[in-house]
């Protein structure tokens, strides 16, 4: 072969132009792959993806890839989250709180997490440890001054005489009521509780 200037251009053939492949062209469909395994065994970031093609196939039982914008249906997922549950843990626990209390019976509290090895949260199987516990501290001293101490003043009311009006005792022989202390009612008697002001009582006991 050489170059067509050493052939005679008056004796050139004339193009040939004749038609091909005269089946009517299938449509395209889209073609997916398998899933590949998960990117995690757990957490919240797993993932899998598989290959989705967009394929022509051809009178001669082959296929060809053509583009995306051919094929007419709605294009199959190619991405899907999996193993999103939360990873095991450890139970990780805080330390424990002030007593809630100054004095007598209170309560203490602690953060109680479950944790994975890369400090997010996860799952635990094992029995969750104590989040409260009970503090006992001394016994309350009864000073009504004290606004941490919960203590009640308690107003004794004295009435002998059921007709008579009744009397307010003395500040000095007045009660006090905390946890440290239980009241023991005494005979022909009311309480009056908390912090109430001087009540005046009529009527009869029964």
């Amino acid at each position: 072969m050489v170059h067509r200037s050493f052939c005679d251009a008056l004796s050139k053939p004339k193009a040939i132009r004749r038609a091909c492949n005269p089946q009517e062209c299938s449509q395209p469909i889209w073609v997916s792959g398998e899933w590949e395994p998960c990117s995690q065994s757990c957490g919240r970031t797993g993932t899998q993806v598989r290959s989705v093609r967009c394929i022509q196939p051809l009178h001669n039982n082959t296929t060809r890839s053509v583009h995306t914008k051919h094929c007419n249906d709605a294009r199959p997922e190619g991405r899907r989250p999996c193993n999103r549950e939360l990873c095991p843990g450890r139970w990780q626990t805080g330390p424990w709180s002030q007593c809630s209390v100054t004095c007598g019976n209170g309560t203490q509290e602690r953060p109680v997490l479950c944790r994975t090895a890369e400090g997010s949260f996860g799952i635990c199987r094992e029995e969750r440890p104590q989040t409260a516990r009970i503090c006992r501290l001394g016994p309350c001293s009864g000073n009504i001054s004290d606004p941490s101490q919960k203590s009640y003043v308690v107003q004794w009311l004295s009435r002998p005489d059921p007709d008579a009006p009744v009397q307010k005792t003395s500040s000095s022989n007045r009660p006090v009521y905390n946890s440290a202390s239980a009241l023991q009612c005494m005979p022909c008697a009311l309480w009056s509780l908390p912090w109430a002001p001087f009540l005046s009582l009529y009527g009869k006991y029964p």
